[in-house]
């Protein structure tokens, strides 16, 4: 895309030229939902995009940029299930303000799919009379977890998984050996940011491969047998299962895409370590069932599931 301000951004070509028109136009919206999985450039492109709307290269100390995501319990440690309302609140308070540097603001909701009812219902009276230049984005992994009301306020963008090709190129445009490239698009299963996290962060990508070693060992085993390996992977500690099953479920979901992708003849076929038939006689429609699983298997972690029950829910959809 040459010197577009959506250079750095992997796929998702018609989204970008979408933006690149309506700001030459000077048509933009004050509410956006990008709704798409995990890692496939969502956050990427949305920083991109108010950058350019703020005019500035710098959003994390930008006065009139404002982030929302989960807040931190301070009694477990963890991250609370919702986005709460007094976040939105104290968002609305400050949209009520004059822009500390006289221009535009802007607002990224990480999770929108995670603001539980009354966050969702404060939210809406800003959607509905938006205060001064604003652009207010939304992310989401499925539009369903986002209230009609407020999804219908927003001009919806879905992103799809990019292919192994492009994300291949990009990596080598960056400077990635050809082998290496190649590696790394393959795991990232569609995902340009999986694989841009896989290259920089070395302890992350040994985590996600003895993630999806992990469920390839299982998937080759009977249905009691996984839930014996499953209940020996897995660390005692409540606070570590937690975080464990995040980097459980976004590992198998990369593997299950693939395995969707190469029933539907979309992908080449990868040479994962597994012997049985059984997976290969699955169909599309199998695999997308599984990962409609998965799904339901993130709210559910989000909700403070027990963690061994639903990676357990996952393994029977197999």
């Amino acid at each position: 895309m040459g010197n577009s301000i959506f250079s750095q951004i992997i796929g998702h070509e018609k989204v970008c030229e979408y933006f690149e028109q309506i700001i030459e136009n000077q048509q933009i919206s004050h509410a956006f939902l990008f709704v798409g999985p995990a890692n496939v450039g969502k956050t990427a492109l949305a920083e991109a995009l108010i950058k350019e709307m703020m005019g500035t290269n710098q959003l994390e100390s930008h006065p009139d940029f404002i982030a929302i995501k989960r807040e931190i319990d301070e009694k477990t440690d963890k991250q609370k299930a919702h986005i709460s309302v007094k976040q939105i609140r104290d968002l609305r308070d400050r949209l009520a303000m004059t822009a500390m540097q006289g221009g535009r603001k802007a607002v990224f909701i990480e999770e929108a799919d995670k603001m539980n009812l009354p966050a969702a219902n404060a939210l809406l009276k800003t959607l509905e009379e938006p205060k001064g230049e604003t652009i207010i984005i939304l992310r989401a992994a499925q539009i369903e977890g986002v209230p009609a009301t407020i999804a219908s306020r927003c001009q919806i963008l879905r992103f799809h998984q990019v292919s192994a090709e492009k994300i291949d190129l990009a990596l080598r445009e960056r400077g990635v050996s050809h082998p290496e490239a190649k590696t790394f698009a393959a795991l990232a299963a569609g995902r340009p940011g999986l694989a841009l996290r896989l290259i920089k962060d070395s302890e992350y990508k040994a985590e996600h491969e003895v993630a999806i070693s992990t469920l390839i060992n299982l998937l080759g085993q009977s249905t009691a047998e996984r839930f014996k390996t499953l209940s020996e992977i897995l660390p005692k500690e409540e606070i570590n299962k937690a975080q464990m099953l995040d980097k459980q479920l976004d590992s198998w979901e990369n593997v299950i895409y693939d395995f969707w992708r190469q029933a539907l003849g979309l992908a080449k076929k990868i040479d994962w370590p597994i012997n049985s038939e059984t997976m290969a006689q699955k169909s599309a429609s199998d695999w997308q069932k599984v990962l409609r699983t998965i799904q339901e298997a993130r709210r559910a972690a989000a909700h403070n599931a027990n963690p061994q029950l639903v990676l357990e829910h996952i393994l029977l959809a197999i």
